[in-house]
């Protein structure tokens, strides 16, 4: 038993190790060799830099204007890592590539502890390795860091349901993140929360006792303390502006219209999941069907049934919430991605105990749905 474990510690630690190097590069190599690019990146690194310059830590600026597009968070970090690189192209990227690599093990890290190896080596090569990832993580914008908390809040959320000493720990982790992603994107860091693990507990069937392992009331309090303090300050001192310009301009009508002439019929996803999600995209079928036997079947009292039906709420409810949207962009949908890479990285349930042989590649599971009865 001892020998097992070692070894099983030994593949894990290789295969943490394996998706550093391949993440590391993908995202950090030459990450500050290109100028900055599209209207986000230098907008951005401006506001940070203004923010260094001016020390108003409270109200972002853009060329000495208020910019309210996004809450405060990105831009402290920014102006952190100006402090540390100088303002520089890499400054400013740094921090997508690092949520962007954090990501890729937390996900390979849920993986591996609920369906075991080799599932967290393909999870995380699924998150890594497809066309949009990298994308994101070697640009200046919030997409990353908002799914990086985002996907703890869920996981967090999924560990607070099973029955231990550590729940109250983990739900406080899912508010703790909420309120970060809060800080990063705006509403819409509780919204993908709430849909992934709402559906969820629709499919449990103590589901209100389960509610409660999710809000222990020592979780919306520190919800309040990380997240409501900045919305305070900057309302106080931007009154109606804030209002109008976070609240209504970049939230409600975006959501309800068009910004930016960034419209979209209401299939924009479907190419997008297809196209970003490449070349993982054809494993996906037998993925959601796997997932759709567990919701079918109700057998969602196992870590693996939970993990899979949270997994196909969390993808269903981003693409449906972000269709009905009238304002489209393709990197709305990257909150899903985790979730898609942790569905194909699941083994299939009758490979399961099968173990490769020295020297090969641990099985992967097939792009087309099972035969047989469905989940044991």
């Amino acid at each position: 038993m001892s020998g097992k474990s070692d070894r099983d510690r030994r593949q894990r630690i290789a295969i943490v190790l394996i998706l550093l190097l391949v993440s590391g590069t993908l995202f950090f190599f030459r990450l500050g060799t290109s100028g900055l690019f599209d209207a986000d990146e230098p907008a951005y690194a401006q506001a940070a830099r203004e923010m260094l310059e001016t020390g108003d830590w409270v109200t972002p600026h853009f060329n000495g204007r208020p910019r309210f597009d996004k809450p405060i968070l990105f831009y402290w970090l920014i102006t952190l890592s100006y402090r540390v690189f100088g303002v520089t192209e890499f400054a400013v990227r740094a921090w997508s590539a690092l949520a962007g690599v954090l990501l890729v093990i937390l996900v390979a890290w849920a993986a591996g502890r609920t369906f075991g190896p080799p599932a967290d080596l393909w999870a995380g090569l699924a998150l890594t390795t497809n066309f949009l990832t990298p994308l994101l993580a070697r640009a200046a914008v919030t997409d990353m860091l908002l799914t990086l908390f985002v996907t703890t809040a869920i996981l967090a959320g999924l560990e607070a349901l099973q029955k231990s000493r550590s729940t109250k720990w983990w739900a406080g982790l899912l508010w703790a993140a909420m309120g970060l992603a809060l800080l990063v994107k705006g509403p819409v860091g509780v919204v993908i929360p709430v849909l992934a693990l709402g559906g969820l507990l629709l499919f449990l069937r103590e589901r209100w006792r389960a509610f409660a392992r999710l809000v222990p009331w020592e979780g919306p309090v520190l919800f309040a303390v990380l997240a409501l303090p900045w919305y305070g300050l900057v309302l106080a001192a931007n009154g109606w502006a804030f209002v109008e310009g976070f609240i209504i301009k970049h939230h409600i009508t975006r959501y309800t219209g068009i910004v930016s002439s960034h419209a979209g019929p209401i299939w924009f996803y479907l190419p997008v999941l297809l196209i970003g999600f490449f070349p993982w995209s054809g494993f996906l079928p037998s993925a959601l069907w796997t997932a759709g036997r567990a919701a079918r079947w109700r057998q969602t009292g196992r870590p693996t049934d939970r993990l899979l039906v949270a997994c196909a709420c969390w993808v269903i409810g981003v693409f449906v919430f972000f269709s009905f949207a009238g304002t489209k962009l393709p990197s709305y949908l990257f909150p899903a991605f985790p979730a898609l890479a942790l569905l194909v990285g699941a083994p299939q349930f009758q490979m399961r105990n099968r173990q490769p042989k020295t020297g090969q590649l641990p099985p992967h599971p097939s792009p087309l749905p099972p035969r047989g009865r469905g989940l044991k």
